[in-house]
């Protein structure tokens, strides 16, 4: 894992969301220099697979020229596709991900394996697991379930795995214990349900645990910067 310990990463998810972007950014402000602006002002980002396969190897070697190596990726990696497709080569389809994030590999915290429907996937846990096995040889893994429970099969699998599950922290109420790097995503704007957000990622973190809270929504862009300043005053 590159991300720091002691640090909780905080930001946004896409900083090109056009649910926030055109109040955030200066109306004089190239598209090109969004992710620029954005790293100057929070440490991570929270990249959706969809917004990544559209870049270029460039654009993404781009990204770590226009960041300091203490900015942080949390990537978006959508399992869905290639276990609804039988015979699916699931190694193709990691390794022309690694490919495309080589030039940032140095700045990843984490990936996020996105399962939107997990119950359909129940006899799948053998590949959910060869998947994770993958992935784990060069980055932190965390599942994610959406908002659903989590399957009893992908339960075990995290546990016996030591794996993080996503926290959507709108509808949990803490973050499950297993893991590495714990992802955390948020739309919320209240700063005393920030602070015990804060709190609770405060005391799951830390040793060798690492993790990140990224908001999304109307108001994402406000409140990570809520947030960060919390965790500024707090000490987190």
């Amino acid at each position: 894992m590159n991300a720091r310990h002691d640090e909780l990463l905080i930001g946004v998810r896409d900083w090109n969301d056009p649910a926030w972007a055109q109040q955030y950014y200066p109306d004089s402000l190239p598209d090109d220099w969004r992710f620029c602006y954005y790293s100057n002002q929070f440490r991570s980002v929270l990249v959706p697979e969809e917004f990544l396969r559209q870049q270029s190897e460039e654009d993404i070697a781009g990204w770590a020229e226009d960041s300091d190596p203490a900015f942080y990726f949390s990537l978006e990696l959508n399992i869905e596709s290639c276990l609804a497709q039988p015979g699916s080569d699931i190694n193709s389809y990691v390794d022309s991900f690694f490919h495309l994030v080589k030039p940032i590999h140095d700045q990843i915290a984490g990936v996020l394996l996105c399962i939107r429907e997990p119950e359909r996937h129940s006899a799948d846990v053998r590949d959910i697991k060869h998947i994770v096995a993958v992935v784990r040889e060069k980055y932190a893994v965390c599942l994610d379930v959406g908002m659903s429970d989590l399957a009893p099969g992908l339960e075990a699998l995290a546990a016996q795995q030591d794996i993080s599950v996503c926290w959507y922290t709108d509808g949990n109420l803490a973050p499950l214990a297993y893991g590495r790097f714990m992802c955390a995503r948020s739309s919320q704007p209240d700063p005393k349900a920030q602070r015990s957000i804060i709190q609770q990622l405060h005391q799951w973190s830390g040793g060798e645990k690492a993790a990140g809270l990224y908001f999304e929504g109307p108001h994402a862009a406000e409140s990570a910067q809520q947030a960060r300043i919390i965790c500024e005053l707090t000490g987190v």
